[in-house]
């Protein structure tokens, strides 16, 4: 259930959907389920997290993508939890 703030803060409304979508990234492509969509945009969950790699001060390290979240309209942040 959405918090009233949440709730003020859109837009427009949600429309609750459950349908197979397709995600299409470079050089790979996920399945994964639309969940809810308004006219800005969508939710889609998916069954397995985004792998990446990071590289930080000359090592590589390796992780998942657990989190996304607009900053501003130019930035975006990740969360990532990192492999064992």
């Amino acid at each position: 259930m959405e918090s009233e703030k949440v709730k003020e803060r859109r837009d427009s409304a949600r429309q609750e959907v459950d349908r197979r979508v397709d995600l299409v990234l470079p050089g790979r492509e996920l399945t994964g389920r639309l969940r809810n969509r308004s006219r800005e945009g969508m939710l889609v969950s998916l069954d397995e997290g985004l792998r990446v790699k990071v590289r930080l001060e000359g090592k590589e390290v390796r992780g998942t993508i657990v989190r996304v979240q607009a900053v501003d309209a130019s930035e975006w942040a990740l969360g990532i939890r990192l492999d064992d």
